[in-house]
Order: C-alpha cells, then structure tokens, then sequence
C-alpha cells in the first residue's frame, strides 16, 4: 500500500486515526498503531508478515540478553580482628616480646587484607571483562542474524550471478540462481533493528522490555518502508510517552499535503517523460532528448523520495511523534560532500554512527579515512540495489568526495576568506579586519562611507564575487556530477555509457563493430510538452530554499497575518484536490523506492 493511493487516503488513513483517537490510554493507542502497520504491510506482502513478526521476537530476545548486566559488587572488607593488647609485667613495664608479637600480628592481618582485596578486584574485573565479551557475541550473533536474512532475500541472486562468471571462467558447472522475491521495506527495518541492537549494547538500560513497544518501532507504518531510518535512542522516549496538539496535528496535515503533491503532481510528471525516453529505442532519441530524459530522472528521484519523507514524518505528527528530516534541499548544495550532509540524511548518518566511525573515522591517517570512506560509500551502493551499477554510483560518490578533500578546499567548495595581511603602511586588507577595527576603535566609525578605505572597499568587492564565482562553479560541477551519476543509478552499466555518450554528441558505435545510423532527427523532441517545461520550472524553483525566504517574508509583511494563513490553507485544499483527481484519474503512479 502506498501513501499515494486512494486506498490508504480514503480507507486507511481515517480509519486508523478514528480508532487512535477514540481510545484513551497510550497502550491500547500503541497497539492499534501496530496493528495498523500489521496489516498495512500485510496488504502488499501478506506472506512476508510472519517474517517480520519473527525478526521482531527474534531482536527483542537479543535486546533483552544485551541489557543484562553483570557487574559483580565489591565485598565488604574483612574487619582484622583485635590483636592481644600488651600485658605488663612485673615491674609494671611491657614485655617488649609481648609487643613485637602484637606488631607482627597487625602488620600479617593488613597484609592479608590487601591481598584479599587486591584478589577481590581482580576477580570482578574478570568477571566484568567476561560479561562483557559475552555482550560482544550475542551483538555479533543478532547483527549477523540479520544481516544474513537481508541477503538472502536481496543478494543471494546477486552473488550466485557473481560465482557463476568465475566458475563459467573455469569452465564448471553454475549454480542455479534463486529468485527470490524481496521483502518490502527490508533494507529499512532491518537497519532500524540493527540500531536498536547497537543501541543497547552501548546502553543496556535502552533494552526495551515490552515486545508491543519494541513491535511499534519496527513496523511503525508511516516510515516502514520507504524511511526516514529511524534509531532507536531517537523515538525510545516517545513510544512510551507522547502527546499530540492541535498545532502538531496541523503541522502534521501541511507536511502530509506537501509531500503527496510533490510525489502525485511533480515526481510522476517527470517519471513519465522520463521513462517514455529511456523505455524507447536507444537509436529513437538524440542528445536533447538523453538530456531532458537525465533531468527528469534527476528531478522525478528527488520529489518521489523527499516527498515521501515528508509524508512520513506528517504522518508521524499525526500521532505524536516527531522524526528527524531527511532531505535539506541537496541539489543546493556544492560539493559531493555538502550534497551528503542534505540528501538521505537519516542513511548518511546511520552509516557515519554505524560503520565510517567503527572502522575509524579519520582518527588512523589519511590512507585508512579514504579506505573507511570508500568502503561506507561501496556499502551504501550496495544498500540501494543488488547489482554492479549501484556499487559503481556509490564507489563514484566516495571517489568524488576523496577528490574534494585532497585538493584544496578553495577549488571546490566554499572556503573562509583569507586572514588579514598588514600592508606596507601598516593598514590592512581585508573587510574582516575592518569590521575588527571598527569594533575595537569606534572612534574611527561613522556614518561616511568616504572614511573607509577604497582598497579596503574593493577587497571586499572582489572577495565577495570570488565567493559568488565559487558558489556558482561548486554547484554546477555538483549538479553535473550528480545527474549523471542518477544515469548511472538508473540504467544498466553498459547503457549508462551509451547514454552518456550520446548526451554529449558522440557516437559509441566508433567504439564497438555495431553500425547503425545514430545522428537523426530526435523523435521525442517535439513529443517534449509544455507541461513538462512548466512542471520543469517549478521543479527547479523549490529545489532550492526559496520557498521558507519566501514564506517568512509574506509572514512578516502581511496584515493582517490571518490573511496569509487563509491563503496557505486555500493552497493546500488546492494541491489535496489536485493529487485527488490525478490519482482518481488512475494515472501514471510508480515509486522509485518501493523496491529497496
């Protein structure tokens, strides 16, 4: 079932907020939310239900053997007993024999305390170190666990086509590849029990003693499968105790509204330009139309994906939870490496938390960082699809980020303004020593603008379009890179370089025996409507973080601010009714990561 289908907007939906709300105490709301995600899994997969219920008994045993502790308290000291005072003697002295005994006595008891102390610490120190490896084997065995299921259902298939060009090579008989079908959202929830696992290693009280509880974690529908990855640490507190309000519940519905228009009105627009193009004859098309087709991919994969997320973390708000953004205008960004921090946040950070910083970080040297980076990145191909062209886009990610942070920062990406420099008269240049001066010495402020020094002026001049001239070159060399990486992820290997080279006019035959004609007259040039430049234009606009500049201008100049308010719901009823008719329409409807 998808968010963007009558039936859970019409049938689903309702039916599970009317139950939610109707019932007074937070464990029979928790236990309506799991039902519903039960079935809402049920009604793609019903058969893949008992898998997950298993996994779920499964990490929730785990978890609960990696929150025992034992940790062994230290014994009480033994109290020495009273050594024999002193007698006296006849002469109303002491015996000096009788007191070096009782010295001898005192110094044996001590000894033997510290002994027994020192034995004491040592055994709890074993025993700790031995719980401890025990934890370490139980997490090993869980992850294992679940990293095997994981394969078998998405990679088996994948690594018998691998071990059959070897033995093929060999000349021996292949295996017989299973083709299994894939659970839905497997890649998702197994990496959120993952995190609940890990989480509890590093924190056993986070061990989660109640299997509804834990069962709402994982199969929590509105990010099942399609994300946010959601960590454990993060919701703990609210599967136990949350609220809703009325302006959570508000916010919940715009987000809901946003993301289905971006996924209904934008991201199927652009899937049917799209895929009309590459589904076509490669000698069809020519070098314009390869291009819109990348364009569109690269805009049909943003709003799909980032439309989802929003509806996800709306839905959440629905019912009182509150999830962490996964997508901050990427295609803004400019760098490989700033496009990382904005796309697919809640994967980049499971893989920073979870496996870059296991390994190492870059805490062991530059040639064990690059290696960590490379293999985050090989796993987060990986990750995507079981095939050779999501292995290659993200090895290409994490070769373009490493090229990013071996040469200079300036070159790439933004950079800091130099430091100031004094001059021959003792002056300085740089607009941020001004702002310094000016600051320390107000005498020399005011409000002429005759008083600042022309070179001063113009180094702030010229490094402000430096800045600009960066920011410009940064973006484009991230959106070039990006949207012919999405050709990549997209195609096939071997189709990704035939397109490539037609977007760029050159023809690939010269490069193999085929002769076909491949220069044309381009038969999905006029096919190319209005409504797709239109739909282009929009797409590009809220790309980029116009629309919050935008929102909090007409916030802040608008009187009264009713108005503006009215007028945002009046659109939002617009673009409900719009995906309504679209989707009663029964048109073109595909979700790109439906299948991960």
């Amino acid at each position: 079932m998808l968010f963007s289908s009558i039936t859970f907007l019409v049938f689903f939906l309702p039916a599970v907020l009317v139950f939610y709300y109707a019932l007074p105490n937070l464990t029979y709301k928790n236990c309506v939310l799991f039902l519903g995600s039960l079935l809402f899994y049920a009604w793609g997969e019903p058969r893949f239900v008992f898998l997950m219920f298993a996994s779920i008994v499964f990490n929730y045993n785990m978890g609960l053997f990696l929150g025992e502790r034992a940790v062994i308290e230290p014994v009480r000291w033994l109290r020495p007993s009273k050594p024999p005072k002193p007698q006296a003697d006849e002469h109303g002295g002491f015996d000096r024999l009788n007191h070096r005994d009782t010295l001898n006595h005192r110094d044996t008891l001590n000894h033997r305390d510290t002994l027994n102390h020192r034995d004491t610490l040592n055994h709890r120190d074993g025993r700790n170190n031995q719980a401890e490896r025990k934890r370490k084997l139980i997490l090993a065995f869980a992850v294992l666990v679940n990293i095997a299921v994981l394969f078998v259902f998405k990679y088996l298939g994948f690594s018998c086509k691998i071990v059959n060009l070897f033995l093929n090579a060999l000349h021996f008989r292949p295996l017989t590849a299973l083709n299994l079908v894939m659970p839905i959202g497997i890649s998702f929830y197994t990496f959120q029990e993952i995190s609940y696992l890990v989480d509890v290693y590093r924190k056993p009280d986070l061990a989660q003693k109640n299997l509804l509880n834990l069962g709402l974690y994982i199969t929590f529908f509105p990010q099942l499968i399609a994300g946010p990855i959601v960590r454990y640490h993060d919701i703990n507190e609210q599967i136990q105790a949350r609220c809703v309000t009325v302006s959570q519940f508000s916010e919940g519905l715009e987000r809901f509204i946003i993301g289905l228009s971006k996924k209904v009105l934008l991201a199927n627009s652009f899937a049917l330009v799209c895929d009309s193009i590459y589904g076509a004859d490669f000698f069809s098309y020519g070098a314009y139309s390869a291009w819109v087709a990348a364009f569109a991919y690269a805009m049909q994969i943003y709003y799909d994906f980032s439309g989802y997320s929003d509806m996800a973390i709306g839905l959440a708000k629905l019912f009182g939870f509150t999830l962490a953004e996964n997508f901050n205008y990427p295609y803004a960004a400019t760098s490989i490496t700033d496009f990382w921090r904005r796309w697919h946040i809640s994967l980049t950070n499971f893989f920073r938390d979870y496996v870059y910083i296991p390994l190492g970080g870059n805490r062991k040297g530059k040639s064990r960082t690059i290696l960590n980076r490379f293999i985050v990145f090989f796993t987060t191909g990986l990750w995507h699809g079981a095939s050779f062209n999501f292995i290659l886009w993200g090895l290409a990610h994490g070769f373009l980020m490493t090229i990013e942070r071996i040469l200079p920062e300036r070159w790439l990406s933004l950079s800091k303004p130099s430091e100031p420099q004094a001059n021959e008269q003792g002056g300085f240049e740089s607009l941020n020593h001004r702002t310094e001066r000016n600051r320390c010495h107000p005498e020399l402020v005011s409000g002429s603008a005759t008083e600042i020094p022309k070179q001063v002026r113009n180094d702030a001049r010229t490094n402000g379009l430096a800045l600009m001239l960066r920011m410009i070159l940064g973006r484009i060399y991230t959106l070039l890179s990006v949207m012919l990486l999405w050709v990549l992820f997209r195609n096939g290997t071997k189709a990704t370089a035939k397109i490539i080279l037609k977007m760029f006019g050159i023809n690939y035959s010269i490069f193999t025996s085929l002769v076909r004609p491949f220069y044309h007259d381009d038969l999905f040039s006029p096919a190319v409507s209005t409504k797709f430049y239109v739909f282009a234009i929009i797409g590009i606009l809220f790309s980029f973080p116009w629309r919050e500049k935008f929102s909090s201008v007409v916030s802040k100049n608008t009187s009264p601010a009713f108005i503006a308010q009215c007028a945002k719901y009046i659109l939002l009823a617009l673009l409900l009714i719009l995906c309504y008719a679209n989707l009663a329409a029964e048109s073109y409807n595909p979700f790109i990561y439906f299948r991960f």
